[in-house]
């Protein structure tokens, strides 16, 4: 199915006009590759981008500088990755792109791991689908943490103990990511979700990664995102939102 060969990477990918996100979902059909397919979300004008498609360059963005990278500090990964213009500022690619740069670091730090194990936290974390955080109440940056301990220790629904390690390093990450507040933000919840990561390992697995990258408060994001939680009134429909009592 042919398409315009101009990517916007905010919004939509068509036309660069802002996502409606609903309720019940709609049949739609792929810009890209003309699946058909029940979707919550498409753009203001009707177009509508397949996760697959959406993802597809910026998966290729993630093997590539996973398996030639020799860094040690899964920040400093993600940073350089999320920086790639292929990468939009949201979407699936960031669930894909925390574990990928979590066992990338651990790969390099340890050498206890291969590039198979890379690509396969790339293909787990690709699976999350877009828009989990709001649909699913699980944001698919922080689930990422346990694709990649689920990797590295090579944990399945029969090992007791490597599967409840992933799912606390996920609880962890999920309770910052909620407590952080705001509307979707893939770049703050890749973050946090690294932040996080970091840290568990550190402490319930005796890892510890290097810190060799150095952020500022000034996140050059913001004025990418029209939903910034630092930076409109998103701040406010929040505030009005917590007084709601849910479940009454």
């Amino acid at each position: 199915m042919e398409c315009c060969e101009t990517k916007y990477m905010e919004n939509c990918m068509i036309c660069g006009k802002p996502l409606m996100y609903l309720e019940k979902p709609v049949l739609k059909r792929c810009e890209y590759c003309g699946i058909e397919e029940l979707t919550l979300a498409h753009c203001t004008d009707g177009h509508y981008v397949c996760d697959k498609c959406h993802a597809k360059d910026g998966i290729e963005v993630i093997k590539d500088y996973c398996l030639s990278t020799d860094s040690k500090d899964p920040m400093e990964i993600v940073e350089n990755i999320m920086s790639d213009s292929r990468i939009p500022m949201h979407g699936p690619e960031h669930h894909a792109l925390v574990p990928a740069a979590i066992v990338t670091a651990y790969k390099n730090l340890t050498g206890k791991v291969s590039d198979e194990d890379i690509l396969e936290a790339v293909n787990r974390g690709k699976e999350i689908p877009g828009g989990a955080c709001g649909y699913y109440g699980a944001c698919g940056a922080g689930i990422g943490i346990g694709v990649a301990i689920s990797v590295i220790y090579k944990a399945t629904p029969l090992t007791p103990l490597k599967r409840t390690k992933a799912h606390l390093a996920v609880a962890s990450a999920l309770k910052s990511i909620g407590e952080a507040g705001g509307a979707r933000c893939c770049k703050k919840c890749t973050r946090i979700s690294i932040e996080e990561a970091v840290e568990f390992f550190e402490k319930e697995l005796n890892v510890k990664f290097p810190t060799t990258f150095e952020r500022t408060d000034d996140c050059n994001y913001s004025k990418r995102n029209r939903e910034c939680y630092y930076m409109c009134k998103y701040r406010d429909v929040e505030k009005s939102e917590r007084s709601v009592k849910y479940g009454s």
